[in-house]
C-alpha cells in the first residue's frame, strides 16, 4: 500500500491501533491547563505582563504549531499542507472541522491563480524539513480548535511520505 494510503487508513483507525502501529499522541494541555490558561485571561493586571502573543512561551507554541503538517485528503491530491492553514481555511468557511482539500494550493484543489513552480518548491521544501526533523506531520485533527490535542504519524510513515513528494515534485534532470 503506498504511503498516503496507510496515511488515511491509520486516521480512521481506534487510538490503540494508532499507539501499537507507532504513533504519537501529541497533549496540547490537558484540563487542568485550559482552566489555568482561563484563570489567568481573566485576571486584570495593569502592566507588567507582556503583550498579547509576545510571552516566551506563546512564541514556542505559535513555532511548534507551524510547523504541523497534514496531508491534503481530496482524491489523488495527497499534497502536504501547513494544518494551519487549513484550519484558517475552515474557519473562514463556517465549519468545525477540516473539509477535503482544506489549506491546499495544488492545482487539483485550488480554484482561482494557482503557481505551479511555486507550489512544488514549497512542496520539496516542506518535505526536506520533514525528513530532517523541522516539522512533524499529524493525522488529520477531529476539529478545528485551537490548543487540541493530535496524534504524529510515526517517523518512518512521514519519512515515507516525505520521500513519495519529494519524488513526485521534483523534476527530472535534463541531458
Amino acid at each position: 500500500m503506498p504511503a498516503a494510503g496507510q496515511y488515511f487508513v491509520m486516521a480512521r483507525e481506534a487510538d490503540a491501533e494508532r499507539s501499537a502501529q507507532g504513533c504519537t499522541w501529541i497533549e496540547v494541555g490537558g484540563a487542568a491547563a485550559h482552566a489555568r490558561w482561563a484563570a489567568r485571561r481573566a485576571r486584570h493586571h495593569p502592566g507588567g505582563r507582556d503583550g498579547p502573543g509576545w510571552a516566551p512561551g506563546t512564541q514556542q507554541a505559535l513555532l511548534a504549531a507551524q510547523r504541523q503538517l497534514i496531508l491534503c485528503s481530496r482524491s489523488g491530491c495527497f499534497a502536504l499542507v501547513h494544518l494551519q492553514t487549513a484550519r484558517q481555511q475552515a474557519r473562514a468557511a463556517g465549519r468545525l472541522s477540516l473539509a477535503a482539500g482544506d489549506g491546499c494550493a495544488s492545482r487539483r484543489c485550488t480554484l482561482g491563480h494557482v503557481r505551479p513552480r511555486r507550489f512544488a518548491e514549497s512542496q520539496r521544501r516542506m518535505a526536506s524539513e520533514l525528513l530532517n526533523g523541522k516539522r512533524v506531520l499529524l493525522l488529520p485533527p477531529t476539529t478545528i480548535a485551537p490548543r487540541s490535542s493530535m496524534w504524529a504519524v510515526p517517523p518512518t510513515l512521514a519519512a515515507a511520505i516525505a520521500d513519495a513528494t519529494l519524488a513526485k515534485r521534483t523534476p527530472p534532470a535534463s541531458a
